[in-house]
């Protein structure tokens, strides 16, 4: 009761009452500068329609979402195909649609100019050409269910089409409707879901780019063979702190010094810190040589140059050898 007398006989009623009005302004104010996710540019009496078509038919139930700046705008295509945004800004602008099955995906994008008073269109097809990629998927020899193969194309009128395939139980996959020209085929024989296989590639994926002619299918397998290096890595000191990796390739040497670590760590495919003596396991490894590097610096080196002189390092040669585990023993004496 004191604080509110206090507050009364410092602030005059009408003062009080404009104290409170400010403040709720100022709250106004920041959400209204945070956008809350309305588009920085101010609405025009421009509008976008077009359809989406696959074979020639239309598709009721496709996806296409207009971006510009923070604004995002999502419709969906009618029985027609058609797809209609009203009042859109007057700005540079990304369209994206997206159709999904249940073993497929397809994405197109596509960057626009959006002018005020203009009636665009702009229309989509999912199969725009007639060529065809196919191929099965394999891991260690054994057919992948769910192994993902991914095409890249870029179109005529400047889009970028992805069509994305998940395997069936025979490690095949087929994707039609492809335009002729060079793009890029990503596969993974690994088991994956249809939003993760598009957005990226996970390691194993195999690149290649493919010449594509209308009506000519293309084949291409793929099989993955990889093995599991098991690591034992023993004789760390209380007062040291180490650490493993794993490089693709072979480094020869037994020291390993400041002007070649950054060699061996941009080809490192497993690395870790440690505290004690530790058994590490890396699956999925491709078939190959690798060497392997057990490291250990005294934890009271002030400077990275006094831990490199202090270090004490073994390292091993390894072959990985497809569906087979290869044991690996680094130990300091």
């Amino acid at each position: 009761v004191r604080r509110r007398d206090s507050i009364a006989q410092t602030n005059p009623p009408g003062a009080l009452k404009a104290m409170i009005l400010a403040r709720r302004a100022a709250v106004v104010l920041i959400f209204a500068s945070a956008g809350l996710g309305k588009a920085t540019a101010e609405p025009s009496d421009a509008s976008l329609e077009g359809a989406v078509t696959q074979h020639g038919s239309p598709l009721h139930g496709v996806s296409v979402t207009f971006m510009s700046g923070s604004s995002r705008v999502r419709a969906v295509s009618d029985a027609q195909g058609v797809f209609r945004f009203k009042e859109i800004p007057s700005a540079n602008a990304q369209l994206e649609l997206e159709h999904t099955g249940d073993t497929f995906m397809v994405r197109i994008s596509k960057s626009l100019q959006i002018v005020s008073g203009t009636a665009h269109r702009i229309d989509f097809d999912l199969h725009p050409g007639a060529s065809t990629v196919m191929g099965t998927l394999s891991h260690n020899g054994a057919p992948v269910k769910g192994a993902s193969a991914l095409v890249v194309a870029q179109l005529s009128d400047g889009s970028e089409l992805r069509t994305c395939v998940l395997t069936g139980k025979s490690g095949m996959y087929r994707i039609e409707g492809l335009p002729a020209g060079v793009h890029t085929l990503h596969l993974d024989p690994r088991p994956t879901i249809l939003p993760v296989a598009l957005a990226r590639m996970r390691k194993g994926t195999r690149d290649v780019n493919l010449a594509l002619v209308d009506g000519e299918p293309v084949q291409h397998d793929y099989n993955l063979a990889t093995g599991r290096v098991v690591a034992q890595l023993k004789g760390m000191r209380f007062s040291e702190s180490g650490r493993f990796v794993l490089a693709s390739g072979e480094f020869a040497g037994p020291r390993l010094g400041a002007d070649n670590v950054g060699i061996v760590l941009r080809h490192a495919v497993a690395s870790k810190i440690l505290s004690s003596d530790d058994t590490i396991t890396i699956d999925d490894l491709e078939a190959g040589r690798y060497t392997a590097f057990f490291a250990a610096f005294d934890r009271n080196t002030g400077s990275v140059r006094q831990a490199f002189q202090t270090m004490r390092l073994v390292y091993k040669i390894v072959s990985v050898t497809p569906g087979e585990k290869t044991g690996l023993l680094l130990q300091f004496e």
